[in-house]
């Protein structure tokens, strides 16, 4: 018995819903089939495997390049600031030294104090002079212990460089070690000296004396 138009319809429907759901169903059959496959051959491991070996390298280099900038950064700053800290201290030292100068100064005549120089331990020796003095009496230089090692060779140099300094009466030997060598000490000269300049060696004691109108300072 023959199908009428509207069951004619109806079925082609029906069997075009079929076959999308048997081709969904093959599709759907073929990817777990290629999953099952991968899983069971271990294909998925290996290339993860091979992902990891080959960004472990990278990894790496990457953190030895970085280990290496912070390296040479942190080196660049210590290497920046040790000076910095040291003349830190050095004016620290040099202003507790101000001070006692002009404690002495207001003290009476005669009063002396012996005090030893404790200056940062790159100031192998510390010089005083007196440029008023030099300008009345000429070049005055002693001969102790307590002058740079290369006075006596270099004694015109060393007088040159003193007498550029015409408001400075105190120095650090050698000054290459600092970026401030040369220094202003109020109330402090060596008027009644027969040395100038006077130099004395770090760590070493001097004596301070008020002179009543100005304070000097006597190698020990």
């Amino acid at each position: 018995m023959g199908l009428g138009p509207a069951s004619k319809v109806q079925h082609s429907v029906n069997v075009g819903l079929l076959n999308k759901e048997c081709s969904n169903y093959y599709i759907v059959h073929f990817f777990f089939i290629v999953k099952t496959f991968i899983n069971e051959k271990g294909i998925l491991k290996t290339m993860k495997k091979r992902g990891q070996l080959l960004g472990m390298p990278f990894i790496m280099i990457f953190a030895l390049v970085v280990g290496a900038l912070t390296l040479a950064g942190g080196l660049y700053y210590v290497f920046k600031l040790v000076p910095m800290a040291e003349q830190i201290s050095a004016n620290k030292e040099i202003n507790d030294f101000k001070t006692t100068i002009k404690a002495y100064y207001y003290l009476e005549e005669g009063n002396s104090k012996k005090v030893r120089l404790q200056f940062p331990s790159k100031a192998q020796s510390i010089c005083f002079f007196d440029y008023k003095k030099y300008k009345a009496e000429g070049w005055r230089p002693g001969a102790g212990t307590g002058y740079p090692p290369d006075f006596a060779a270099k004694k015109l140099f060393y007088e040159k460089l003193f007498s550029a300094n015409t408001e400075r009466n105190m120095f650090f030997f050698p000054t290459k070690d600092f970026k401030e060598s040369a220094f202003y000490i109020p109330y402090l000269n060596l008027e009644s000296q027969a040395n100038n300049p006077v130099c004395v060696k770090n760590g070493q004691y001097i004596r301070i004396v008020s002179m009543g109108d100005h304070v000097e300072v006597q190698a020990e």
